[in-house]
C-alpha cells in the first residue's frame, strides 16, 4: 500500500504546501515542502535502521503521520529551518517568515556537539500553554535515524547578558519516544519577562550533546 499526507498552509501571502510519503524503493520517510511548486526543503528519515516494532507498515503509516505533523507545526510555529534540509535557501530566504510563538527559543550556541559526534538535538518549536508554562519540542537522533529511549533534560536560567531575565526554576527530564520527539513543559515564574537561556543536555547510547538556547517572552 502508497501511503501519504498532504497539507497546505498559508502564511501572509505564502503557502506552503507538505507532501509527505514512504518511499519503499529508498527506505524512507520522505516529507517535502513546496512554495509556487518550488520544493524548499526535505526531511527524509531511513526507516531501514529502525527498530524492529516500527518495520510493519502500520508503524511507519504512524512514524510518517508525526513527521508529517511536526513539520506543518514547524512552517506554523517559524521553525521550518531546523526540522528540514534546505534544498533552495534562496527561495527560502525570499519566503516571508511564519509567525513566532509566544515564546521561542532559536539556537544560540552549541557547547558539546561535534562533526565526529552521531548524536544530534534539533528545536523543533515551542508553545505557550499558560502564562506560568513553556511547552518545548525537539527531535534527537543517532547517526541520523531517531533515537528512541534518549534522555533529556533542560532548565531555565537566567542570562546575565539582558537586563530583563528569569529564571525556570529547577530542571526537567523526559524520554523521547520512537520518533526520536520529546515534548518537555518547563515552568515560567508569574510576570516573568524577557530573555533567558535555555540549557538542555540529551544523553542516548554512550553519546551525549549539550546546547543553550535563547527564549523570550512577554505578558
Amino acid at each position: 500500500m502508497i501511503f501519504g499526507f498532504n497539507t497546505d498552509i498559508k502564511i501572509e501571502s505564502t503557502v506552503y504546501h507538505v507532501q509527505s510519503e514512504a518511499r519503499t524503493a529508498e527506505k524512507l520517510l520522505q516529507t517535502q515542502v513546496f512554495v509556487k511548486g518550488q520544493c524548499i526543503g526535505k526531511r527524509a528519515v531511513p526507516y531501514a535502521a529502525l527498530d524492529a516494532d516500527s518495520q510493519n507498515e502500520e508503524a511507519r503509516h504512524e512514524l510518517l503521520r508525526e513527521q508529517h505533523r511536526l513539520i506543518v507545526q514547524a512552517i506554523r510555529d517559524g521553525h521550518l529551518d531546523d526540522v528540514i534540509e534546505a534544498a533552495s535557501s534562496k527561495l527560502a530566504a525570499k519566503a516571508p517568515a511564519a509567525p513566532i510563538a509566544p515564546a521561542s527559543a532559536p539556537a544560540a550556541s552549541d557547547s558539546s556537539a561535534t562533526p565526529l559526534n552521531p548524536l544530534e538535538l534539533k528545536f523543533l518549536g515551542s508553545l505557550r500553554p499558560s502564562h506560568d508554562a513553556l511547552l518545548i519540542r525537539f527531535g534527537v537522533a543517532l547517526s541520523s535515524a531517531p533515537a528512541e529511549g534518549a534522555l533529556l533534560q533542560a532548565q531555565i536560567i537566567p542570562d546575565t547578558s539582558v537586563t530583563e531575565t528569569f529564571s525556570g526554576g529547577s530542571s526537567q527530564q523526559a524520554v523521547s519516544n520512537h520518533a526520536g520527539m520529546v515534548e518537555l513543559t518547563l515552568p515560567i515564574p508569574p510576570g516573568a519577562q524577557g530573555e533567558a537561556s535555555l540549557v538542555v543536555q540529551v544523553h542516548h547510547a554512550g553519546a551525549a550533546v549539550a546546547k543553550k538556547f535563547r527564549i523570550k517572552t512577554k505578558n
